[in-house]
Order: structure tokens, then C-alpha cells, then sequence
């Protein structure tokens, strides 16, 4: 008889199960716990009552044997013996699969889905909500807080990756969304979230007081989805405050907008055309698409499902929201828009490639036969062409700072200095680009004239931006792929200075910094490409971040 084969162990954390790594379950912490700084918790022991063995009576005999006799006859056991089978405490359930703790199932696509069924999503929505026949009564401790001025979100919140591309428009949304925060909870709920998150990684770095309260608003927004009688645009708006939770704390949540199905889908289907979104909608949904791009770089997962992205169908035509401004706009104020409008579709075309770039890598799609290479030769000639049409068709004003200098004295310093910045940022997130099409297509070598060329441009405005002020996080993107794709000791010295310099909680700073030191020393110890992400998780047990 063959020895039976040897199953694998599930008594790891269950924080290392998620990540699916191995765990030295060691207690209290393991080792990997303790070093990414991450809760351990062991799933608790199952213990399940056998009822005691009993000696069978003349009447539990003869039923058995009329049984085994007659197989077509029906046995209803009596009270007593159904009572003596029952357990004097609830079992639980049985062990957590990899469907059921957020991990992709690959019949979805490369996203996945991060819930397994409809059924288990409702039986989630059923407990939180407490649903009774009548209807559905929420804990009182979930509601936000009445008192809350929002004065932090207002002043200070700024989510990474939206701005400084669309400075403008976020500080328009942020007015219009706290004031849609008084007659919303779920609403109230989430902004208060991302602003007590945002305020402790500044002051503490602890994200407990903030993800206790984001907890709390996703019950809300769970209600806020059944409820047919609320706008579907406040829950899109609830969805999107939650993403900017989430692409700050990454990996500590799931993101809610990575179902394929539920209530939000549902409403979702049952919407019209695109044009029926007001202006607000249009933009928070190119802001999602923006957190998704960031969110795939790098072999990762995105925040938005296929069917959210099928659905919410991202349109062209992203208008500007001067329709929410208070008071008359001046003439001066009206070009600023016009130029900060156009430089902004072009980054957002930018990212869609970036996004299609993304897709080409190995984490997303096979690499392994002739064929699969042919279609990846095919895509990547085609977005190799999108992005020389893109720059030939650039913003005027672009070449404009470049020619005359990021210091050019205008008519209103502090806001053409921000389109100067948008500008430069364009024209290097431009040239990395070039770098992550090369890296994530694989057949470029880091020495190869066009990866040169884009590393030369990347550092030369840098350096042009570095000498007037501090960098913005926004450059981290850029200043990542220099480092990996650098092959000289002085050059991965000069960036990864360059990023010690930008200090930013919200945007993972140090994390990245890490990352980049680690991919760019490997690959000059080997004098060859190193995947990043296979990296990050060898040596620092996690997911690379969202960048």
C-alpha cells in the first residue's frame, strides 16, 4: 500500500496565512509579524463536544434492525435521542480557506474576487446590519460624530496620487463632500475616518484610532448600498472616501470596491449611460482609476474589480468642477483651470497606459509559450506607439517651463507654481514610463539607448526641481524606477539620497525607499534585472506599495 501523502500544515498565523507566507508560529509574535510590524493573531482551537457513548436499549435495537430490513422505511428518532446528538456549545466553523481571507480566485481573471460567493457576502451584510423583518437597526457607536467640523480634512488631507495633479478640483470636492457630510452619515462616517488616520500616522503612526473608525463607516456604507431610496452617486462618493482610506493603509484592508458582486454591483447594472453622472461623479471615478493604476504597479492586485471597471466605464470627457465653486471666477483664475485641466488628461492618459503596461506583466498574464509572447510582442509595440502619439500631442505649456525655467516670476506665484510643478512631474512620470514599459515588457537592457535617455531626462529635472524646493512625493514613482534600473554604484547612491529626502507616512516613503535600495543593490551584486515584487516579499514579507 502506498504511504498516504503528507498534507501541509495549517497552523500558522493567521496574519501570514493571508499574506501566504510561511510562519515559524512562534508565540506570542511570530518572526515575520514582528518584523513587519504587523498583529499576530492564531486562530483559536476548535473544540467540538462528542456526545457520550451510550448502551443501546432493546427499543434502539430493534429500530436499527427494522432499518437495516426494510432500507425504504423512515426512522424519526424521539426527543430524547435528537437531544442527546446536540452539542452544549455552538461548533465553529471550519478552517478559513484561501477564498475566504481576500486572495484572488483565478476563475475571476487576474483581479480575482475577493469574497466568495453572494451568499457569504449577505450572511457579512446580515450580521452588521443586525436585519430584522421589520427593519434594520445599526449600533449607535458606529454613527460619526455630530460635533466634527472636518477642519483637518478641509485643511490638510490630500490623498496621494490624486494630488498635485488635480490640486485644484480636490480642494473644490473636499468643501462640496463635507457638506454633503451633514445630512449623510455614511458619509460623515468615512471622512472622519480618513481624517483620523491621516492625522495619527503625522502625530504617532498609530492607525488603530483610524481603522476602528473605518470599520465603522464600511457598515454604513454596506446599508447605504440597499437603501433604493439614497442617491447611487453618495454611494459611489462613500466607496471612493473608503479607497482613500485604503491606499494608505494597503494591505490592512480589503478594498471595497473589488467585489464582483452584491448590492453595489446590482445598482450599478441598473444605472444608465455614463453621461448620467454629475461632474463630481465623473472626476471621483477618474480618481479611482487613478488609484488603480497605482495599486496594479508592480504585479498588484488594483482596487477596482472588472466588473466595477466594466460598470463604472470611465469617461473621456472628465469636466471640470467650476460648477461647484463658490462666487465668480477671475479671468486669471479661469486660464489657471484651463492649463491645470489639460495637464491633467494628459497624466490620466498617461496612467491608462501605465494601467495597459501593467497588464503586460508576469504576475498578470502567462509569459510561457511562443504564443503568449507573440500577443505581448503585439501589445507591447501598440502601447510603445500610444505613448510616442501622447507626447507628440503634450500640453503647449509643458515645453513652455522647460524653455523658460520652473522659476519663471507669473502674474500669481503660488498657483502657476503649482502648475509648474504639475508640469515637470508630467514630463518625468512621462520618461518612467518609458522605463516601466522596457522593465515590465523584459526584452530592453538597462543599458539600452532608450532606457539611458529616460534615466538622463528623470534625473535632469529632478535635480532642476530638488535645487528650489522640496521634492513632492509625487517624484517617487519616477526616482523607484531610476533605482532599479540603474547598473552604477554613484548613480543608485544619488537616488536613493534623493528619496531619504522625501518623508511622507501617507504616500509608504520609507517603504518604497527600502524597496529601492534593496531591488537596486541585488541586481548590481548579480549585474542583472531582480523582480521587485518576488524581492518584497523574500525580504520584507509584504506586498510592494502602492506607488
Amino acid at each position: 500500500m502506498p504511504p498516504s501523502r503528507k498534507t501541509r500544515a495549517r497552523t500558522g498565523c493567521m496574519t501570514c496565512r493571508m499574506r501566504k507566507v510561511k510562519c515559524d508560529e512562534s508565540k506570542p509574535f511570530c518572526d515575520n509579524c514582528r518584523r513587519v510590524n504587523k498583529a499576530c493573531v492564531y486562530q483559536q482551537p476548535q473544540y467540538i463536544n462528542y456526545p457520550e457513548k451510550r448502551q443501546p436499549e432493546n427499543r434502539g435495537d430493534e429500530t436499527n434492525w427494522r432499518a437495516l430490513n426494510d432500507p425504504g422505511s423512515v426512522v424519526n428518532p424521539t426527543t430524547e435521542d435528537r437531544g442527546s446528538n446536540i452539542s452544549s456549545t455552538p461548533q465553529a466553523p471550519g478552517p478559513l480557506t484561501e477564498g475566504d481571507i481576500g486572495y484572488p480566485d483565478f476563475s475571476w481573471g487576474e483581479w480575482g474576487d475577493p469574497f466568495p460567493s453572494a451568499a457569504f457576502g449577505q450572511d457579512i451584510q446580515d450580521l452588521l446590519l443586525q436585519t430584522s423583518p421589520g427593519q434594520r437597526s445599526l449600533p449607535s457607536d458606529i454613527f460619526p460624530d455630530p460635533s466634527s467640523t472636518y477642519s483637518f480634512f478641509l485643511s490638510t488631507v490630500n490623498p496621494p496620487f490624486i494630488t498635485p495633479w488635480d490640486l485644484m478640483n480636490w480642494n473644490i470636492a473636499k468643501d462640496y463632500l463635507c457638506h454633503l457630510a451633514t445630512t449623510t452619515p455614511a458619509i460623515s462616517a468615512a471622512i472622519q475616518a480618513v481624517e483620523t488616520l491621516y492625522q495619527s500616522l503625522l502625530d504617532d503612526g498609530d492607525i488603530s484610532p483610524g481603522l476602528s473608525r473605518y470599520f465603522a463607516a464600511k457598515t454604513l456604507y454596506i446599508s447605504l448600498q440597499s437603501d433604493f431610496t439614497c442617491d447611487l452617486e453618495l454611494v459611489l462618493i462613500t466607496g471612493f472616501l473608503l479607497a482613500c482610506f485604503e491606499v494608505v493603509v494597503q494591505q490592512e484592508t480589503v478594498p471595497s470596491l473589488l467585489k464582483q458582486e452584491g448590492m453595489l454591483i446590482k445598482r450599478l447594472e441598473e444605472c444608465a449611460e455614463p453621461q448620467t453622472w454629475s461632474p463630481l461623479a465623473r472626476r471621483i471615478i477618474s480618481w479611482l482609476y487613478l488609484f488603480h493604476t497605482k495599486a496594479m504597479h508592480l504585479g498588484g492586485l488594483g482596487i477596482l474589480s472588472p466588473k466595477v471597471i466594466n460598470l463604472l466605464r470611465k469617461s473621456h470627457h472628465i469636466s471640470s468642477l467650476t460648477c461647484l465653486r463658490v462666487g465668480h471666477a477671475a479671468a486669471n483664475e479661469a486660464v489657471n483651470d484651463a492649463i491645470q485641466q489639460s495637464l491633467f488628461h494628459f497624466y490620466f492618459e498617461l496612467q491608462d497606459i501605465s494601467l495597459q503596461v501593467s497588464c503586460l506583466n508576469r504576475h498578470h498574464r502567462s509569459r510561457g509559450t511562443l504564443k503568449d509572447e507573440t500577443d505581448v510582442d503585439t501589445i507591447s509595440k501598440t502601447l510603445e506607439k500610444q505613448l510616442q502619439c501622447l507626447w507628440e500631442g503634450r500640453p503647449l505649456f509643458i515645453d513652455a517651463v522647460e524653455n523658460e525655467g520652473i522659476s519663471a516670476a507669473p502674474q500669481e506665484p503660488t498657483r502657476l507654481s503649482e502648475l509648474n510643478l504639475v508640469a515637470c512631474l508630467c514630463r518625468i512620470c512621462y520618461h518612467a514610463e518609458i522605463i516601466y514599459h522596457a522593465r515590465a515588457y523584459g526584452r530592453a537592457q538597462p543599458l539600452s539607448p532608450s532606457i539611458v535617455n529616460a534615466r538622463a531626462a528623470i534625473r535632469q529635472g529632478i535635480e532642476q526641481v530638488s535645487c528650489m524646493q522640496t521634492l513632492h512625493p509625487a517624484f517617487i514613482w519616477p526616482l523607484f524606477l531610476y533605482a532599479v534600473e540603474t547598473m552604477d554604484d554613484d548613480d543608485l547612491e544619488w537616488v536613493l539620497a534623493t528619496l531619504q529626502g522625501i518623508s511622507d507616512p501617507w504616500w509608504n516613503s520609507q517603504m518604497i525607499t527600502d524597496l529601492a535600495s534593496g531591488v537596486g543593490r541585488e541586481q548590481l551584486r548579480k549585474s542583472e534585472r531582480v523582480d521587485s515584487r518576488y524581492l518584497c516579499l523574500e525580504r520584507f514579507g509584504t506586498v510592494p506599495p502602492y506607488m
